[in-house]
């Protein structure tokens, strides 16, 4: 395979930094790996660099980039090719119908859905051996966990996987709870340990902020917990859960519940787990919706320029790049607004099985 020796200049450089600055901003409104999401942008946009032109771009040292490159290639996102004549390697994008957004390709984000499905519905049967001793509390435990099954079967639908899916009731409003905040006996809490060990150890929800991660996945399994309570759970300062919490709030990933009173410890809630989720994919991936139209403005301008910029180097690659995203949001548009459907199916199914 030859080397591209050329990279953009001039207004071409200008584009090719508004497009690596949209996959930063998905990247932090996603909890993504941000090095990685920009290693990846810049292979959107060229196609294929070698580690090199990528240290040249981003200004990352060789190590990182070098780490960056392995993971895509181990995730088979891209593909590692040794140019002919040479001991340099190219790295390649396999070509595609629509360009994703994100690092991780439809086929491995629904293989992992699938191992956590599976994951989940084995964890259930634990749970149920427990149902003798602790009813109430095993019953409630299992609802927190079918809000994830249902989050993950509405993903599977989205994307057109064949199969039967049954929603399972997640609205614990008839269970006899007296209390708010429920205290796990100690077989409930090991497995519940065990989950959050398993969602953060495989990047489920924030793949590079580990203790967010925590955080997130013990209000996802307890529904309403105390700021002192995580601490105890994750083992992190009050400082530390503090802003955790301040950021899942800023992101409305979680609520906080009305003071009773000034005595009275604020409650932290995430009321259902599968509404929460798909509320959030939606909600952070409107970032895409809104940068449709810049996207539609730089086609624009290089259609009206084209006198003035064609004869430079790399016009074409840039015209079919942007037309490419373009196309790439309108299809990744149709695929949220699907999604959205599915989320108001749930929360129909949701409040009827109350």
């Amino acid at each position: 395979m030859e080397l591209h020796e050329h990279l953009y200049e001039g207004k071409f450089k200008e584009i090719e930094q508004e497009i690596v600055q949209f996959y930063k901003n998905y990247a932090n409104n996603l909890g993504r790996n941000l090095k990685l999401s920009i290693i990846y942008a810049y292979l959107v946009i060229y196609d294929s660099l070698t580690q090199k032109q990528l240290k040249k771009l981003t200004k990352y040292s060789y190590s990182t980039i070098s780490t960056g490159l392995a993971h895509l290639v181990q995730m088979r996102v891209i593909k590692k090719i040794l140019i002919a004549g040479t001991h340099t390697h190219l790295y390649k994008l396999p070509s595609c119908e629509f360009l994703p957004f994100n690092y991780q390709p439809f086929s491995n984000i629904l293989e992992r859905l699938n191992n956590l499905f599976k994951y989940i519905k084995q964890t259930i049967q634990k749970c149920h051996l427990l149902m003798d001793i602790y009813p109430v509390k095993s019953q409630f435990f299992i609802y927190r966990l079918n809000g994830i099954l249902n989050y993950i079967q509405a993903q599977q639908r989205n994307f057109a996987i064949k199969g039967k899916t049954i929603f399972l009731p997640e609205n614990d409003r008839l269970l006899p709870i007296s209390q708010e905040i429920i205290d796990f006996p100690p077989e409930i809490e090991a497995i519940e340990f065990d989950i959050v060990s398993y969602l953060v150890e495989n990047k489920f929800l924030f793949d590079s902020k580990p203790i967010l991660s925590k955080i997130m996945a013990y209000i996802m399994l307890r529904k309403n917990i105390t700021q002192k309570k995580l601490q105890d759970l994750t083992g992190n300062s009050s400082g530390a859960v503090s802003q955790k919490l301040k950021q899942l709030l800023d992101k409305n990933l979680i609520s906080r519940l009305p003071f009773e009173s000034p005595t009275t410890p604020r409650i932290f809630q995430i009321k259902y787990i599968s509404l929460n989720y798909m509320d959030f994919i939606i909600r952070d991936n409107r970032i895409i919706f809104d940068f449709t139209p810049r996207l539609e403005a730089i086609q624009k301008s290089l259609i009206e320029e084209k006198e003035k910029y064609s004869s430079l180097h790399g016009y074409n690659s840039i015209c079919s790049k942007v037309d490419h995203l373009i196309v790439s949001t309108q299809r990744f548009t149709s695929v949220v607004d699907s999604f959205s459907q599915e989320r108001n199916i749930v929360a129909d199914l949701i409040e009827d099985t109350a």
